[in-house]
């Protein structure tokens, strides 16, 4: 009986013993292999990168895998330029052309004041010829214009501004202020004036300031270039396995920033 229980206790010590070296075997195993991953881990691991923008790369930064995102960076600058060509909104200001309009009307009032004014011809003549310095007329032009009865005068005056509405009814830039003068002249050559009130017509455009009448539309030019930005789509970016992000030496730049971020190689800024 006693070698019977020393047998059976035997058997059971060996069991025991072949369960603790297998689970001694195994936790062995594991501990080489975390072992090894400490120690191969890192090389493969992608390091945190300190870049900045304007800065020049230290190496060459590979995508340590693929990747396809919305840029916002390339988006913005797509906007951008998408609003950069959309050229200036110019507008017609009217005031322009009514205060040439009222030019004209202000020189012939003049002229039928000194027509009523009493005094000499002489008289007559100088005040007229002070009163319109600015517009440089000859004293034969003035004699003309102080003869006029009131037909010729209104003739005169609807023919000017027809000249007038003709031109600056358009679209006049600073460029073309010479043009558009020219246009007048033509005009007053081939109206039904005659000839002396034609030439008066003529001193007068030569002598008038004309100014464009083009003004920048600031808020529809606005408005239009964010149109442009608004339908520009945003930009999507692929970016295969081991594709060059940026080369050595390279000044890194906003989008180069993005790119590392999205891949996870840049460290946190704090």
């Amino acid at each position: 009986m006693p070698w019977l229980q020393l047998q059976g206790y035997l058997k059971k010590s060996e069991k025991v013993f072949k369960e603790f070296l297998c689970q001694s075997r195994i936790g062995w195993g594991l501990a080489l292999i975390l072992l090894s991953l400490a120690v191969t881990l890192p090389g493969y691991m992608p390091q945190k990168l300190n870049l900045k923008v304007g800065e020049p790369s230290p190496c060459d930064i590979k995508a340590p895998r693929g990747l396809i995102y919305e840029s916002e960076i390339l988006t913005q600058k797509a906007r951008e330029e998408a609003a950069k060509q959309v050229a200036p909104v110019y507008r017609i200001d009217n005031t322009v052309l009514m205060d040439l309009e009222g030019q004209v009307e202000k020189v012939l009032q003049k002229v039928k004041e000194a027509q009523k004014m009493g005094g000499s011809g002489e008289e007559r003549l100088q005040l007229l010829k002070d009163s319109l310095a600015p517009y440089k007329l000859s004293t034969g032009e003035l004699q003309a214009l102080l003869g006029a009865d009131a037909s010729i005068l209104n003739q005169l005056e609807a023919t000017l501004k027809s000249a007038l509405n003709r031109t600056m009814g358009e679209a006049v830039s600073q460029d073309s202020v010479s043009i558009a003068r020219d246009k007048m002249i033509a005009f007053l050559e081939n109206s039904p004036l005659e000839k002396r009130y034609k030439e008066v017509a003529i001193s007068f455009i030569q002598a008038l300031e004309i100014r464009p009448n083009l003004i920048y539309d600031a808020a529809s030019t606005l408005q239009k270039r964010e149109k442009a930005a608004s339908e520009v789509s945003p930009v999507q970016v692929t970016i295969s396995q081991n594709e060059k992000i940026v080369s050595d030496g390279e000044i890194v730049r906003p989008e180069h920033i993005e790119a590392l971020q999205k891949l996870g190689l840049l460290r946190s800024q704090t």
